[in-house]
């Protein structure tokens, strides 16, 4: 993952709490945003720091 996708991941984690917080989309679809949010810092985190986090 690059490094300028990481200000793409953060947008998600605000993105999906509006979703939450909405009437119009279902709960779940803010709840899986949310969880993307942290699942895509887990996957950038890990090959910033363990150059071999991905193989």
């Amino acid at each position: 993952m690059r490094k300028d996708a990481s200000f793409w991941v953060l947008w998600l984690f605000p993105f999906g709490y509006l979703v939450y917080k909405s009437d119009f989309l279902p709960r779940f679809f803010g709840i899986l945003l949310m969880a993307g949010c942290f699942g895509y810092l887990i996957s950038f985190f890990g090959e910033y720091d363990y150059p071999h986090f991905s193989q």
